[in-house]
């Protein structure tokens, strides 16, 4: 195996996120409900890791021949969305109820929902937001 070089210089610094803020999540608020959640990033390690066990889970339920079917990528995306990616919410008509991601991910899976999900995504996907300079902004 090679070594890498031993440098000074911050290769990529532009890039860098902040470790801390992708493992708790950064709060974002939604300008037409004013709720907010703190999340982190679309598709980070723990999204990932959940949406797995949530196939895992489904499939033992429901049988390995549903892996592919909508209901199983529906249930998924939802469970690992508020699982592994929200980590707390402030409800502006329930200032005082925890966060609970079994309720939050029968939002994201309620089709009358869609612009919560959309939301979300479009919220979480530029990793942008995550940088320590953004960050401290915030």
């Amino acid at each position: 195996m090679v070594t890498p070089p031993k440098t000074s210089l911050k290769l990529f610094s532009s890039l860098r996120t902040d470790p801390a803020k992708i493992e708790d999540g950064i709060w974002f608020e939604n300008s037409e409900s004013g709720d907010s959640l703190r999340m982190r990033p679309l598709m980070c390690p723990q999204q990932i890791k959940a949406y797995i066990e949530a196939m895992d889970d489904y499939a033992a339920k429901h049988g390995e021949d549903t892996r592919d079917s909508k209901e199983a990528e529906a249930h998924c995306e939802a469970m690992s969305t508020a699982t592994g990616q929200i980590t707390d919410w402030k409800l502006k008509d329930n200032p005082d109820m925890e966060y609970d991601p079994s309720v939050m991910a029968a939002a994201l899976a309620d089709p009358e929902l869609d612009d919560l999900r959309m939301w979300v995504r479009s919220a979480t996907m530029n990793k942008n937001k995550f940088r320590p300079e953004v960050v401290a902004k915030k």
